[in-house]
């Protein structure tokens, strides 16, 4: 046991004091809240409790200890996050069924609008986001799942994004809605699935018909250039019939890549083909160019076999230097193949 020289009425909510005991063990936090400091200090700033800071840190016995003397399990911080967020971020599947034992609410928003669902479906464990479904009641269950965050995102498409198949699938199942059903079943190749969802378009205007189709995700992708990333031919080839621009660039942009040089770039054989077919501008020499200066062989010789020429532009603008830079890139490429 060590000495410190302060008043025991002053501990609640003392900042200074919550730093030392941060430093220090189990043990001696135990000393400090017999002495009278509250299970609940914040810092003064933050508002981080104790609780909070031992969940964020993965301290499973301060928890259970802090929580059996009285902490409250729904404090929130300056962030508007109380500990069940911060143990959904983390993982910590055991902390998070002592805070829900201990009363923990699964619906308090943050002031992103995250529940602690999206924390869970950010992190990817499908264990955890089941533990926290079961524990919701029946009645609130739907508006549990498709709670949005302040950018209109739910936990489905949080999950989507981040390409956890198990939670997306899990979700789905459990009646959870996505702004972007489109891109998810192209990316399970839910074929069954795109059907319906094309044959619910049949009454929808010309130009809502087109908007949901063209709809572009949080990465810019469209549900073709998901079809093209993932080489799901079949879908690829509903969504074309359907009336997609099968030249519609990434963001709808300028800039933005095609479905057939995403298809290309992944090595998606039959989407190729299938978008070549279908009328998909070929890269033109400029491409070609751009990928010999920066020596980025691979993506040099997707070009030119999808039809990049190597025929001088003089009248783009392009100097006698871009042809001798494009015969170095050729006869690189001719030895690594030759190789």
């Amino acid at each position: 046991m060590f000495a410190l020289n302060f008043d025991p009425s002053r501990l609640s909510g003392a900042s200074g004091l919550l730093r030392i005991v941060k430093k220090e063990s189990a043990d001696h936090l135990k000393d400090f809240i017999k002495i009278g400091m509250h299970v609940d200090s914040r810092e003064w700033y933050t508002k981080e409790s104790l609780l909070q800071w031992a969940v964020k840190n993965g301290k499973h016995i301060i928890v259970k200890y802090l929580i059996s003397h009285g902490a409250s399990v729904n404090l929130q911080d300056y962030k508007k996050r109380a500990a069940l967020h911060y143990a959904c971020e983390q993982g910590s599947r055991y902390i998070i069924e002592s805070l829900l034992k201990a009363g923990a609410r699964c619906d308090f928003k943050d002031d992103e609008g995250w529940t602690s669902l999206h924390c869970a479906a950010k992190s990817g464990s499908l264990e955890i986001v089941q533990q926290l479904v079961s524990k919701v009641q029946h009645n609130e269950l739907q508006r549990y799942l498709n709670a949005e965050t302040r950018d209109g995102f739910t936990a489905l498409d949080i999950a989507w994004f981040d390409d956890h198949s198990n939670v997306v699938h899990y979700l789905m199942n459990e009646g959870a809605k996505t702004k972007f059903l489109l891109h998810v079943l192209t990316l399970h190749d839910d074929k069954r699935g795109v059907d319906r969802y094309l044959r619910k378009l049949k009454n929808k205007s010309g130009d809502e018909k087109k908007k949901l189709l063209q709809q572009v995700d949080g990465d810019g992708n469209t549900p073709l250039h998901v079809a093209a990333l993932h080489n799901r031919t079949n879908i690829a080839r509903r969504l074309l019939r359907h009336g997609v621009d099968v030249n519609i660039t990434q963001n709808n942009s300028d800039g933005g890549a095609t479905p057939l040089q995403l298809a290309a770039q992944n090595g998606s054989r039959d989407v190729v083909e299938l978008l070549i077919k279908k009328g998909a501008q070929r890269y033109n020499e400029k491409r070609l160019h751009d990928a010999a200066v920066k020596g980025d062989w691979h993506q040099f010789k997707q070009y030119y076999q999808l039809g990049a020429k190597l025929t001088s532009s003089e009248e783009q603008g392009r100097t006698k230097l871009h042809g001798i830079i494009e015969k170095q890139a050729v006869y690189t490429w001719q030895q690594s193949v030759e190789e």
